[in-house]
């Protein structure tokens, strides 16, 4: 079994837990948890011929694994290039993606279309898609729902995504029927909250499934940009494997998960049309908290998602 690098200071991400537990069985796993750069060179230099994994960009860590011959697999868990506003810092990170892509053994994607930009881009044929689908052991149903229709957002604060055309329309909601808004994360969150709402603070995987489960709509709203459209939405499929509605901003990747995930404009009128059409539905009985099972039977699942790297490596390798 050969070693392999884990570069990474935290712990509970969701993409290092996945790679760690669906590799095991090719890979000794080595978390390196030096935070300084010199240490994590060191380690490199020090496990020459080994496998490296970096959920980042990490250019100096990408040509200095080159140098140290060790095989690097770097996790492009956002399109960085895309993200940023401005065309001098969109070209620094553009040299700093082609830095860390062209000096990778293998290249991880997180939706298809990423990967097609990626491999157009650089011309790379070492590169997967590995979606953002949820561990199932980690986001699981609950056995009653709350007695008001509720409706949940969980995650962080990020630019990428605002509450306030979303809690605008739940506001307006909230005059005419008992709607409830429950937030789970930041605290930063709330400033855009416009709404009645009920905070729960920051919560692990086990606690936050514990509130998702027992409400009826999760809310995912992104602003519809070149940068999401290259990426995954995770939070609509936790809330499907919690048996809730997911209901996020109508965005590319998305589309072709029709069957679980509702699909809105960003903008409060969008949002209101969509939650007021799900308040009906439940209210008549007519919702199915059937969504779990369809990750299932669908193989919308991370154990399906991350056993595909391990056949992606072997056909890389000499396994």
């Amino acid at each position: 079994m050969e070693k392999c690098l884990i570069f990474n200071t935290d712990k509970d991400y969701v993409r290092t837990k996945n790679f760690i537990k669906y590799t095991k069985e090719i890979f000794e796993h080595k978390v390196i948890n030096s935070k300084s750069r010199a240490g994590k060179i060191i380690s490199l230099f020090k496990s020459r011929g080994c496998w490296a994994y970096v959920p980042n960009l990490d250019p100096i860590l990408a040509v200095m694994s080159k140098i140290a011959r060790v095989n690097l697999i770097s996790d492009i868990l956002e399109p960085y290039p895309e993200m940023q506003a401005g065309i001098l810092k969109r070209a620094f990170y553009s040299l700093l993606e082609r830095i860390s892509i062209k000096n990778s053994h293998l290249t991880i994607a997180v939706t298809k279309e990423e990967e097609e930009n990626l491999g157009e881009k650089y011309n790379i044929k070492n590169i997967m898609t590995v979606r953002n689908f949820p561990d199932l052991d980690d986001f699981k149903p609950c056995k009653g729902k709350f007695s008001n229709f509720s409706i949940v957002y969980f995650g962080l604060y990020a630019l990428s995504r605002d509450l306030t055309n979303a809690t605008k329309a739940i506001k307006e909601l909230q005059k005419k029927y008992a709607i409830d808004f429950h937030v789970i994360g930041d605290e930063k969150l709330l400033g855009q909250t416009l709404c009645r709402y009920k905070y729960h603070g920051w919560l692990n995987h086990e606690k936050s499934s514990e509130i998702i489960g027992r409400c009826h709509l999760g809310i995912s709203p992104y602003e519809n940009n070149e940068h999401c459209n290259l990426t995954l939405q995770n939070k609509a499929f936790q809330y499907a494997a919690c048996n809730v509605v997911p209901l996020s901003t109508d965005l590319k990747p998305l589309k072709k998960y029709k069957k679980i995930v509702k699909l809105a404009d960003n903008t409060a009128e969008g949002w209101k049309k969509n939650i007021e059409k799900a308040y009906f539905s439940w209210l008549r009985g007519r919702t199915r908290f059937n969504q779990r099972e369809e990750l299932i039977q669908r193989k919308w699942n991370a154990e399906n998602e991350w056993q595909k790297l391990k056949h992606f490596i072997c056909k890389f390798t000499q396994f």
